[in-house]
């Protein structure tokens, strides 16, 4: 689950029950913008099942842009499984 905070301007993104298993899990967090400018988050780890992404108002185009969230859960053998979700961000026309 994605969603957008105009007001602190934070894009949020949840994968909790998402990833079903018995045993631990650790997440690789990525979200880059959808025109390919770059990584915002590059492949962050952490044991959480959301993040809370602050975006600078000026790496939002006036037209908006769309962040592509991308979560890789990989278990303590290695075995890893990826989800991915769109956020559709507006921009200050």
């Amino acid at each position: 689950m994605t969603s957008w905070n105009a007001n602190s301007t934070t894009a949020t993104a949840s994968w909790q029950n998402v990833f079903t298993t018995d045993h631990p899990l650790y997440y690789e967090v990525s979200v880059r913008l959808e025109d390919g400018d770059g990584d915002i988050v590059q492949w962050q780890e952490t044991t959480d099942r959301d993040i809370d992404i602050e975006l600078k108002t000026e790496k939002i185009p006036e037209t908006g842009a769309t962040l592509e969230f991308s979560v890789r859960a990989i278990n303590h053998a290695g075995y890893f499984e990826t989800v991915s979700a769109n956020l559709f961000v507006p921009g200050s026309m």
